[in-house]
């Protein structure tokens, strides 16, 4: 995991892989899948750097941040990140993705990044996203993370609402780089689309 010792993130922008799932409807670690030659959660890296982030990150993976609270979901990770930057004071926008989502696009994570709200999100999905981690963002996650008060399963939804977050429209060829890979007829689906393109 590559750190930068530079203060803010300046004029870029940092990613973080959500990789901390059971992968209970896969029956095997996501994350680990081969996907165009490498594992799932190098190619959603590569993809972050392709579309600019430095540094990369991810949470629930070996050598990764941890979730600090166990059983929340993906909830978790915004918190593991929040932690993250405020003990780094790497403030500045966030690209979120999940280690299940192979065919998003470097564009369509950029076009997050261009928002100028507080956080961004396709519509009817949480995920990907971004969140400004600027004073106001790390105020309004940390007073979400008071109330859950070690209660499971706080929705990203929630979050997002809390946060105020725009949520974009993604055009026709866009739409089916927003899938989830979570079973193993999901996964064959995506290798069948892979090897047509």
């Amino acid at each position: 995991m590559a750190i930068s010792n530079t203060a803010h993130l300046g004029q870029t922008f940092g990613g973080l892989i959500l990789a901390g799932g059971k992968s209970v409807r896969m029956g095997e670690d996501k994350a680990a899948l081969v996907y165009r030659g490498r594992p799932l959660i190098e190619h959603m890296e590569k993809l972050l750097v392709v579309a600019g982030a430095n540094p990369v990150l991810n949470v629930g993976h070996p050598g990764g941040l941890v979730d600090p609270i166990q059983g929340c979901g993906p909830a978790a990770g915004l918190f593991a990140l929040l932690d993250f930057v405020q003990e780094h004071d790497l403030c500045g926008p966030w690209l979120v993705v999940p280690v299940d989502m192979p065919l998003l696009t470097p564009s369509m994570l950029r076009r997050l990044v261009q928002c100028d709200t507080l956080a961004a999100h396709y519509a009817d999905e949480t995920l990907p996203l971004m969140v400004r981690m600027d004073d106001e963002g790390i105020r309004r996650l940390s007073r979400v993370r008071e109330l859950l008060d070690g209660a499971k399963g706080l929705s990203l939804w929630h979050i997002l609402r809390n946060l105020n977050a725009s949520a974009l429209s993604a055009a026709a060829a866009e739409a089916g780089g927003l899938v989830n890979v979570n079973t193993p007829s999901d996964w064959m689906a995506v290798q069948e689309f892979h090897s047509k393109t």
